[in-house]
């Protein structure tokens, strides 16, 4: 099920002492294959990303995944968002500029709307990507809502 004005949902990330808190892309904890991802302790899982031939896929520093029990804030969605373009190196945040607005207003609008369900993906990129001085044609933002619910 999608919200109003949007297509995905989004959860927060649990503290330590189970609370929701904003974690830092990198120290997220990543779901292991020995994980219950369907339990209700798993019930809202997703991720933002930054991909595309300039960026480490395999650097932790460019996802920010969550699997908690209750849906993620739309404002600790932004801040994650907002600590992924900071730790982008200068050129591929530039070739993203616009992507991480749209991003941005995007969880804004999914708020409005009181959240978005899973499944839900969403890519921002150029449909058509000009040449932008050395930016790759798959240089792109994503939002994943996998389970549950987002941006609430």
């Amino acid at each position: 099920m999608w919200c109003g004005s949007c297509t995905q949902q989004a959860q927060a990330v649990p503290a330590v002492s189970g609370e929701k808190a904003l974690v830092e892309p990198h120290v997220v904890p990543l779901l292991s294959s020995s994980m219950d991802t369907t339990g209700p302790s798993m019930a809202c899982r997703g991720r933002l990303q930054v991909q595309g031939d300039d960026v480490d896929e395999n650097n932790p520093q460019m996802s920010w995944k969550w699997a908690i029990p209750d849906p993620v804030t739309a404002s600790d969605a932004q801040k994650a968002l907002t600590t992924l373009r900071n730790h982008c190196p200068p050129k591929p945040a530039s070739c993203r500029a616009s992507y991480f607005k749209r991003a941005e207003r995007f969880i804004q609008n999914c708020q409005k709307d009181g959240g978005v369900f899973a499944p839900a993906r969403r890519s921002f990129q150029q449909p058509h990507p000009p040449a932008l001085g050395g930016c790759p044609e798959n240089a792109r933002v994503d939002i994943e809502v996998l389970a549950g619910r987002a941006f609430v």
